[in-house]
């Protein structure tokens, strides 16, 4: 039987139905990007710039192989910290640091979370089943509580900044002075 004069238009649209699928595969993925992409655009600083975009390349890469709740949790922080940024009229920079490196350790606890769960299912040793069932609560209670004391860490830095002898304004004039006056 001769090929069909449609078949090539049948695999084109394969082919698209199949990138489709792939894009719509990595959802979590695309959240995580959308939510973390205005921490990085709208910085003007090139050093915490490039700290936030190494931080958020290895939390894709986490997030790819890390269960769907870390990706999740993940692009939460970063929706959080990007809107507690922007709030933040005290010291928004300092945040800004404080947020890069809130991120980074919740991946680094999602990756060690990762490399224990990856080397306890290599060696099945019956010795580790006591500690295993404890250190796998211990990191379950790590992956969930992180972002709470992270959205803590957020709200403290947004609502309770420390007291000032002088408003804003008169520390500015003083320190542009030496304390001369004007």
């Amino acid at each position: 039987m001769p090929n069909p004069w449609w078949l090539p238009g049948l695999w084109v649209l394969n082919g698209f139905l199949a990138v489709v699928y792939a894009v719509l595969e990595a959802w979590r993925l695309w959240l995580l990007l959308a939510a973390a992409a205005p921490l990085l655009l709208q910085q003007q600083d090139t050093l915490r710039r490039r700290w936030m975009a190494g931080v958020l390349a290895v939390m894709l890469i986490t997030a790819v192989f890390a269960p769907t709740v870390v990706g999740l949790m993940m692009g939460a922080m970063a929706l959080g910290g990007w809107l507690a940024w922007r709030l933040e009229r005290f010291n928004p920079q300092a945040l800004y640091w404080r947020i890069t490196q809130g991120l980074a350790l919740y991946v680094l606890i999602a990756l060690g979370v990762m490399l224990y769960r990856s080397v306890l299912a290599r060696t099945g040793q019956d010795w580790l089943a006591g500690g295993a069932s404890y250190l796998e609560a211990l990191a379950a209670i790590a992956l969930y509580a992180y972002p709470v004391g992270f959205f803590a860490m957020l709200a403290q830095a947004l609502f309770a900044h420390p007291p000032l002898p002088q408003t804003p304004e008169d520390l500015i004039a003083q320190v542009r002075t030496r304390g001369k006056g004007l």
